[in-house]
């Protein structure tokens, strides 16, 4: 059972539909601080209901999470980026980031292992040895 200050409310006049009446008590209304669901349908719903919130223009990640119930790094995982997300949702229009390219995104050091790193090395210690402006006496 969930604790009394892991819940917040908020006063309205009338259920909203998909609120059960179990869930109202003398017009106000109790949620959760996190979603029940986290599917996909749940989670653009949720990018819905912040982006009602929050003031026209870009949807910065960090007014997003002031008032979601779940977090963007959620949304990145699930979506493959903050900017897919809000376009997911219908929203593209709204990312305030700068483009990150498959480039950016890929970042082939992280999986690369020690036997990779050393190849790649060798790799660049071969162009430079051989480098044709470059003398072999030369120490500098």
């Amino acid at each position: 059972m969930r604790q009394p200050s892991e819940l917040e409310y908020s006063a309205i006049d009338d259920v909203p539909s998909g609120y059960p009446r179990s869930v109202v008590d003398d017009g106000l209304r109790f949620e959760m601080d996190r979603l029940v669901s986290y599917d996909n349908e749940s989670l653009l719903a949720e990018i819905h209901r912040v982006t009602a919130l929050l003031p026209d223009g870009p949807i910065s990640r960090a007014a997003f999470d002031a008032e979601s119930r779940v977090a963007t790094s959620t949304l990145i995982r699930r979506f493959g980026g903050w900017r897919q997300a809000l376009e997911r949702a219908g929203f593209g229009d709204r990312y305030g980031g700068k483009r990150v390219s498959a480039k950016m995104r890929d970042q082939r050091g992280r999986s690369a292992t020690a036997d990779d790193m050393i190849a790649e090395l060798q790799r660049i210690a071969a162009k430079v040895v051989n480098h044709p402006g470059k003398s072999r006496d030369s120490t500098s």
